[in-house]
């Protein structure tokens, strides 16, 4: 087939060869550098997947043990919380006792069925608590009332004191997060 072409163009045939020769070796190069660039490519491009993946796996072990931190502080609240309320629910009920004992409250300020005379400041702390001793005893649903109410305050002040730790534990859990490593 060489030989018919360099007849035809009137050329040698060892110049018709080399130049098959030079297309086929430019045509191989070709080649090879496509395949060259493209393990090239491929390369990269793992690499960067590798990279990619390591710092999502560091991320996420990160987010992980922040997420279980702020877990275990939630469940340390709670049961401190309801360890609260139970100690409130046993004062409360000591101090239903102690009232009942006592013979139930009583207003300090009333003096029997008249009532209506403050208590003598003027005459010292001894006459003040024998004043209150003989105050006329509060009606059961002015006591229950009181009480009541006391076990209510109680409670808020139980919640408000929650939420404050809440808000501290926050705090610290964010500053402690900012400090170690914040966003990459």
């Amino acid at each position: 087939m060489i030989s018919a072409i360099a007849r035809f163009f009137g050329i040698d045939i060892v110049v018709v060869a080399l130049v098959v020769t030079c297309l086929g070796s430019a045509a191989i190069s070709g080649v090879l550098v496509h395949r060259y660039d493209q393990a090239r490519h491929d390369k990269v491009v793992a690499d960067l997947r590798a990279a990619a993946a390591t710092a999502l796996a560091t991320a996420t072990g990160r987010v992980l043990a922040q997420e279980r931190a702020w877990i275990a502080q939630r469940d340390q609240m709670e049961t401190d919380h309801v360890q609260t309320i139970t100690a409130l629910a046993a004062d409360a009920a000591a101090a239903r006792r102690a009232v009942a004992a006592a013979g139930g409250l009583r207003d300090p300020g009333a003096r029997g069925k008249g009532g209506g005379c403050p208590i003598s400041v003027a005459a010292g702390p001894a006459a003040g608590a024998a004043d209150a001793a003989a105050g006329s005893p509060l009606s059961g649903e002015a006591a229950e009332f009181l009480l009541a109410e006391t076990d209510r305050a109680e409670t808020c002040g139980a919640y408000a004191q929650l939420g404050h730790a809440y808000a501290l534990r926050v705090k610290a859990l964010r500053d402690e997060q900012a400090a170690g490593g914040g966003h990459d």
